[in-house]
């Protein structure tokens, strides 16, 4: 009788594996469908492109350079997103001249690169910029378009 039960739970084992790998990866916390990627470069006092298009509700890798010679940040001050994360560089409010908290932000050293992990949530215009002192008034500085 040992046996027999023994041989049941032995033949279930792959089943409840499976069934336990199934639920974690459901719950994983990873947004759903493809990402889309998107790029940008930060030149000395200049974004390029000038104007990115995204779409509201899509996941959005967007991947950033800094070809200058100069530290510089791209900074969305207010957009509704979810899922953010970042990669390379300083997120946040945490570099020296910097004392606000961003919808994004990354700031890169000299000839550095990352990446910011977003869904917009919202359709409109977003300005971003580089919060670099005097930098968004020599026009460093752009727009995120999302439909």
């Amino acid at each position: 009788m040992i046996t027999s039960a023994y041989a049941r739970l032995r033949a279930a084992i792959p089943l409840l594996v499976t069934v336990a790998a199934s639920m974690s990866l459901g719950c994983s916390g990873a947004p759903a469908g493809p990402e889309r990627a998107a790029n940008v470069t930060m030149r000395d006092l200049a974004f390029d492109p000038g104007t990115i298009e995204l779409h509201s509700g899509e996941r959005v890798r967007l991947g950033i350079r800094n070809e200058g010679a100069l530290t510089h940040d791209f900074t969305v001050e207010a957009m509704p997103v979810t899922a953010k994360s970042s990669t390379g560089g300083v997120s946040g409010a945490e570099h020296d001249h910097q004392a606000s908290t961003f919808a994004l932000h990354l700031a890169l050293a000299a000839r550095k690169a990352g990446a910011l992990g977003f869904t917009p949530t919202k359709a409109g215009e977003y300005a971003f910029w580089c919060t670099v002192a005097g930098h968004r008034e020599a026009g460093m500085s752009g727009t995120l378009r999302v439909d």
